[in-house]
């Protein structure tokens, strides 16, 4: 069919809508790409509109709705081919493609267990067992959150009572594993007065409007096993640490468990601290492929402050130089902020695209010429509560809005936070720096008698992270940071570390959280905690995994901050 044929049909059954240039040409445009008819490419804009309107009803066709239904029949395809693809091969898809990009759901039936116990092992990014493994690119599985499942994030209907309720479930839940982790019967009040030690399990609150310290800690026990009153904490000059840690770090939101007894002098007076027990790493039972694969990190702002045009020259040159990189990988992961609320320009309103204008141009189009170089890596992306193409300002945080962004059809959104396992390896990403916040906000207690050895204080602050079991484990968000974490304390679900194959607690095999702070690589446990810094400071995380040749099934993670060009 000609194009003048081609744009007869269109007006015939689009009307009005394609009487503006723009409109039309797009329109021509996807009928010669996919070769289709007018009449053909007119019913997949119903059937596409109707699907993904709030309203169920069909709306007019605009430019931002056509390429919204180019992204979307694009999508369509490749999932087509990649499902011939491999049926042709023989092979099934199992937990997830890498070209379905709204995510996939739980499976029907429970998956088998992997063999063996999971480990972590920290190795020089140097080592050639990562390397040679690592020649030709491999295809992954992911098990990811659904990005259909936006409406779990609903917010603004946050009350009191539901926040309440979330912070006294908190302190019950870790007063169960406290209870079985020690092999203690019964927890006690710490408002009770009594005469022999006891365990309690609470929340650290601070007394002042000002940074926590010994004469402002105060305990929240739950609602149950203390009535949820507020108790002020003492340490006693001799008090210890189960385990012989020199020191600990405490900071509001903080749940604790401490050995001590109250007196009848108004305060609980700390004998002993109880460190909490560190989530299980038992394998995944993520059942897809287990291929050795490399993850690149690259996390925003993507353009520096001084660029007052917008024109997001660090993340393009990152995007062009990466397929030149010796082992190109087989995963990139960017992390929002992308159009960032607090950049110079866009508070005063100096801008001359939209946002989304914006991110079409400079972020969607270096990505569909990074597709093209590299058609067979999935590119993630996860946005922060700092961008203003987000429909969601509140954390946690759903995902972006693929079908308005005109990404290429490899990429995929995610929430914020998120869990999710590639080729068996548990990931989870959170945008949130809750690094420099934890920081900023913890009182530091040095047991009496203790040397002041050289201190590993990010080793430390990871392992606090970890023992918290949570995404974000401060209440309430500092004042300084309120503003660009905005806690949403109705789906504390969501800020949980999880196993997304199972739905069961776990920790991750890897951990990423960048943060203003310098950039590191810590290993917790069977946890590899990787803080990337940001584009801006000219850094990013290369990531190898590779399976053990032993039989134990033991993961091999290599982790290398590098600088980048162009920053």
């Amino acid at each position: 069919m000609n194009a003048g044929s081609t744009r007869s049909e269109l007006q015939a059954n689009f009307g009005t809508a394609v009487d503006d240039d723009a409109i039309m040409t797009e329109c021509v445009e996807m009928c010669r790409i996919f070769n289709i008819k007018g009449e053909d490419l007119f019913y997949k804009w119903e059937a596409f509109s109707f699907n993904s309107g709030s309203n169920r009803r069909l709306r007019l066709l605009d430019l931002e709705g056509a390429r919204a239904l180019r992204a979307h029949i694009q999508r369509d395809l490749a999932n087509k081919t990649e499902q011939a693809r491999r049926k042709t091969l023989g092979g099934t898809t199992i937990g997830g493609n890498m070209f379905n990009r709204s995510g996939l759901g739980r499976p029907s039936k429970p998956m088998g267990a992997m063999q063996g116990v999971a480990k972590i092992v920290k190795t020089e990014p140097t080592e050639s067992q990562a390397t040679a493994a690592l020649t030709s690119i491999p295809e992954v599985d992911i098990k990811a959150p659904d990005a259909s499942m936006s409406s779990r994030y609903r917010y603004m209907f946050q009350k009191l009572s539901t926040r309440s309720e979330a912070l006294d479930a908190r302190i019950e839940e870790f007063g169960e594993i406290v209870r079985e982790s020690y092999g203690i019967e019964e927890l006690g009040d710490p408002a009770a007065t009594t005469d022999d030690s006891v365990v309690i399990v609470g929340r650290i609150v601070c007394d002042a409007d000002a940074k926590l310290n010994e004469a402002s800690l105060l305990i929240e026990s739950s609602r149950m096993s203390g009535g949820g009153v507020r108790v002020p904490l003492r340490f006693d000059p001799q008090f210890t640490i189960r385990g012989g840690s020199p020191d600990i770090s405490l900071f509001p939101g903080m749940i604790v468990a401490l050995k001590g007894q109250n007196g009848g002098a108004g305060a609980f007076v700390i004998s002993e601290v109880l460190p909490l027990p560190l989530l299980p790493n038992t394998p995944s039972s993520f059942q897809g492929r287990r291929n050795p694969f490399s993850v690149v990190v690259a996390s925003g702002p993507f353009t520096p402050d001084n660029d007052a045009e917008l024109h997001f020259k660090p993340l393009i040159t990152f995007l062009s130089e990466l397929p030149h990189q010796p082992d190109r990988p087989s995963v990139v992961i960017l992390t929002g902020p992308f159009i960032d609320a607090s950049h110079p320009s866009i508070r005063e309103g100096d801008l001359s695209l939209t946002p989304i204008a914006m991110f079409r141009k400079y972020i969607s189009t270096p990505l569909t010429a990074f597709y093209k170089t590299c058609p067979s890596t999935l590119i993630l992306l996860i946005p922060s509560v700092r961008d203003i193409i987000s429909s969601h300002f509140v954390f946690p945080q759903g995902p972006l809005d693929i079908e308005r962004l005109s990404l290429p059809p490899t990429v995929r959104v995610l929430p914020n936070p998120c869990n999710f396992v590639i080729n068996g390896v548990r990931f989870g990403v959170s945008t949130v720096d809750l690094l420099i916040q934890v920081r900023k906000e913890e009182f530091i207690k040095r047991v009496e008698g203790q040397s002041a050895k050289s201190r590993d204080a990010m080793l430390e602050l990871c392992r606090t992270i970890l023992s918290q079991r949570s995404f974000y484990p401060i209440f309430p968000s500092p004042k300084e940071f309120s503003s660009i974490t905005n806690l949403d304390l109705s789906h504390p679900e969501l800020l949980e570390f999880l196993d997304p194959t199972s739905g069961t607690a776990k920790s991750p095999d890897v951990l990423i959280i960048p943060s203003v702070l310098k950039q590191f690589r810590k290993v917790v446990g069977e946890t590899t905690f990787i803080n990337p810094s940001t584009m801006m400071k000219g850094c990013t995380a290369f990531i190898k995994a590779v399976p053990s040749t032993e039989a134990d099934g033991k993961h091999l993670i290599e982790v290398e901050i590098k600088k980048v060009t162009g920053t």
